[in-house]
């Protein structure tokens, strides 16, 4: 059995951004909402604990709270490591709720240098670049790295086997209960539809 660590949690599905190959199905599959802090104390019920989240989207700095939700939850999911994926969108503006995350992952486009650059200098950064994988793309439908990493998801009120399974057409899920942790293993990952399945 996966040791689970890591929860990647949307704060929104809306991006600045509408990739023709976004893996989380931003504009393709997914309905556009920003998230209430509700939502996250629900969450927090059954995920709270967890040793990271790593808080994603769509791109989250888009949500009209994110300077007012980003410092309240590492107290409200008691987790050790707060972690952000991010393409830069409002890094300047944000700068001081960039802050409160114990590392960016920063996807450079070729339009957001200067946001990557400002993100990269100030803030522990790991940048992803370069050409990305097209959705329509399938591979032998054996699980990438993401099928055997600790982190899963939890996207659209629903908890999934991987990190990119929400932005995947079919993907199976689960709802947040007690024994999350084992019943997500029985959840098939949707590989046979994965663009990052190995060819």
């Amino acid at each position: 059995m996966r040791e689970i660590t890591c929860v990647s949690l949307d704060l929104t599905t809306h991006c600045d951004r509408r990739c023709p190959d976004c893996c989380c199905g931003i504009g393709i599959n997914r309905k556009l909402q920003h998230h209430s802090w509700e939502y996250f104390e629900n969450a927090a019920q059954f995920i709270h604990g967890i040793e990271r989240i790593h808080l994603t989207g769509g791109e989250p700095t888009v949500h009209p709270q994110f300077a007012e939700f980003v410092p309240k939850l590492r107290a409200l999911f008691g987790c050790k490591t707060l972690t952000l994926q991010t393409d830069g969108h409002g890094a300047k503006r944000y700068a001081e709720t960039l802050a409160h995350f114990d590392h960016i992952y920063a996807s450079r486009y070729d339009t957001n240098h200067a946001d990557i650059d400002f993100i990269g200098g100030r803030f522990i950064t790991t940048e992803w670049a370069g050409a990305f994988t097209p959705r329509s793309q399938r591979g032998s439908g054996k699980p990438c790295q993401r099928g055997f990493s600790e982190t899963v998801a939890y996207a659209d009120g629903r908890m999934f086997g991987c990190c990119v399974a929400p932005g995947i057409d079919g993907a199976q899920s689960i709802s947040l209960c007690a024994d999350w942790k084992e019943k997500i293993e029985a959840v098939p990952l949707p590989c046979k539809e994965c663009m990052f399945s190995p060819l």
